[in-house]
């Protein structure tokens, strides 16, 4: 009868919480929710940015490949600056887009380098451009981007002129 007593208390402190240290089980809780809040922040910022979690799939309904079906190689941002800064209406845009992707795709965006490049006054200039439109689409794609990032980053973005390019 004595084993029965104490397999029984043996169970007892095996159901749920009972015989566990609380403090312990605070500590425990008070993790899970952190890592859960921050998931949470991550996605969000993932979902600003339209970022898709397959880094195949195109970050727009239209298809970009090149004729070996292969989606077009990555821009680095001396290329975009390069491009940005070409007097070719069609080469900014190709610039544009590129950093636009770059900013949209990465899990950690290189939006300080961007920044740093001086890419934001002329997004800015391009959002004014009334003659092409798809470059004023891409240019404030981009600002947003670089505008969901930090605050500082905001701040970047604001005192680079966007906001009454903006409106």
């Amino acid at each position: 009868m004595a084993t029965n007593e104490n397999s029984s208390a043996v169970r007892l402190n095996k159901f749920k919480n009972k015989g566990k240290d609380t403090s312990e089980m605070r500590r425990r809780r008070i993790e899970v929710n952190v890592e859960i809040r921050k998931a949470k922040k991550d996605d969000q910022m993932l979902k600003r940015r339209n970022v898709s979690s397959f880094p195949d799939e195109p970050t727009s309904p239209l298809q970009e490949r090149n004729q070996n079906g292969q989606a077009p190689a990555p821009w680095s941002v001396e290329e975009i600056v390069k491009g940005v800064n070409n007097p070719n209406v069609e080469i900014q845009l190709q610039a544009t887009q590129a950093a636009r992707k770059l900013l949209s795709r990465e899990k950690q965006p290189p939006i300080d380098s961007i920044i740093h490049a001086g890419l934001i006054t002329k997004f800015v200039a391009f959002l004014g451009n009334v003659d092409c439109s798809p470059i004023q689409f891409e240019a404030c794609w981009a600002l947003t981007n670089i505008a969901s990032g930090t605050s500082d980053q905001t701040r970047a973005v604001v005192e680079g002129g966007a906001i009454p390019a903006f409106i």
